[in-house]
């Protein structure tokens, strides 16, 4: 009967990860990092958006002009540097003596070369 006594046969031989893994594994992260630098920066100015018309809306009386809430709105979008959407997107309802904001717009931004990400948005 014959002992194997090199520690380097079979299966023991083969461990750990190869160069080509890991580089294909580095790879997929840097996507999905420059995936995500461009798509929360959308969403974090979103967020602003929608902060900025909910306050406009609660603090909005009903004999304000639809002039002097675009003139707010405005103020407040060049504070928090909102570039995306424009006083054209904003659609205003008067109900009940509330005013009401509606925004449908739609962001594009660059990810890689000719490819674009596009996120549509709806604040009711």
């Amino acid at each position: 009967m014959k002992i194997n006594k090199d520690p380097f046969s079979g299966t023991r031989r083969q461990r750990g990860i190869t160069m080509i893994a890991v580089v294909l594994i580095l790879i997929m992260i840097s996507f999905a990092a420059l995936i995500g630098m461009r798509i929360i920066p959308i969403y974090l100015e979103y967020a602003s958006i929608v902060s900025i018309l909910d306050d406009v809306q609660q603090n909005a009386n009903a004999k304000m002009s639809r002039a002097q809430i675009d003139k707010t709105i405005q103020a407040r979008f060049d504070i928090d540097y909102v570039t995306v959407v424009t006083l054209k997107d904003i659609k205003m309802k008067r109900e009940r003596g509330n005013i009401i904001l509606e925004l449908i717009y739609e962001d594009r931004r660059p990810l890689i070369g000719n490819l674009d990400i596009v996120a549509k948005f709806e604040k009711p």
